[in-house]
């Protein structure tokens, strides 16, 4: 007797709050995994924004590919992957500060492994971190 599969629910029904996966389980050797699994930015999209996805990747980018697959106009289309952008978290402004976060992240890394290595003062170390805050 096999149980119904649901699409994963991102948002607490609740509070509203982000939800996370606690539990993983294998459909064919029923191997489980507990823990805490952070769902990412595609999770939480809806079924139309993934048709608009699917469709916009089957189509290979063309936007008047997309409008003859889903049967809407230009600006639908355009305004639709507008929302999507911003769901996704890449509005305008957003790509570079992701990349400027990664980059400051791995001088971050670099510079605590410095320390454990031995090859920096704790003082230097703060001064270093205390340098890419500013």
């Amino acid at each position: 007797m096999s149980q119904k599969v649901f699409d994963v629910v991102c948002d607490c029904p609740v509070c509203a709050g982000k939800m996370i996966v606690t539990r993983l389980c294998c459909e064919s050797c029923k191997s489980e995994l507990t823990g805490k699994f952070r769902l990412n930015e595609f999770a939480s999209l809806d079924g139309d924004d993934l048709t608009l996805l699917r469709a916009f990747i089957s189509a290979r980018g063309s936007i008047k590919d997309v409008e003859a697959a889903l049967g809407i106009s230009y600006p639908t289309v355009r305004g639709r992957l507008e929302r999507l952008i911003e769901k996704l978290g890449l509005g305008p402004g957003k790509r570079e500060a992701m990349a400027l976060s990664e980059e400051l992240g791995e001088r971050r890394k670099e510079i605590l492994d410095q320390l454990a290595a031995g090859e920096i003062t704790m003082e230097e170390a703060e001064t270093l971190l205390g340098e890419l805050r500013a």
